[in-house]
């Protein structure tokens, strides 16, 4: 089963910011080639993987969650699993990213914060978060339809 993912608004305007200042940058150099060189394979690197990263939908498939990203997907065994509940946006606040994109096309990679400790997120909606609490990891994504989701991933658990 497939559960898609949308971004919210905060998602969606950083992304458009952050997207257009990169490409603004691009045009910096005023016609020094050597400047080009250097900001356009990086500005485009930068796009670029940041979209492949991005998580695009999530898939109940067989014994495990999928996160599916464009480049390395991440899947989470049921059998890891302990507990998947709703998760509030103020579960998330104060967090810190140690690893991963801070709100360009999403919110994903590793965080940390005082009430949930060291965490995954793979987030482009903070008002439809799921915590999946693992064995030895954490995770936050967004479905979009966060209570069937739930309610399918809970029914593996506790079979």
């Amino acid at each position: 089963m497939i559960y898609n993912n949308r971004f919210d608004r905060s998602n969606t305007l950083i992304t458009l910011f952050v997207c257009l200042l990169l490409i603004a940058t691009t045009f910096i150099g005023a016609g020094d080639w050597r400047i080009y060189a250097f900001v356009i394979p990086l500005n485009a690197g930068i796009l670029f993987f940041t979209w492949a990263l991005h998580p695009r939908h999530y898939t109940i498939e067989g014994d495990r969650i999928r996160i599916v990203r464009m480049i390395k997907s991440i899947d989470i065994p049921f059998s890891t699993l302990t507990e998947v509940a709703q998760a509030e946006p103020e579960l998330i606040s104060g967090s810190i990213r140690l690893l991963g994109s801070g709100g360009l096309f999403g919110l994903y990679g590793k965080f940390s914060n005082r009430q949930l400790g060291k965490y995954l997120m793979y987030v482009t909606n903070r008002k439809k978060m799921v915590l999946l609490r693992g064995k030895d990891q954490l995770y936050v994504i967004s479905p979009e339809d966060r209570d069937a989701f739930i309610a399918e991933v809970q029914k593996h658990i506790t079979a």
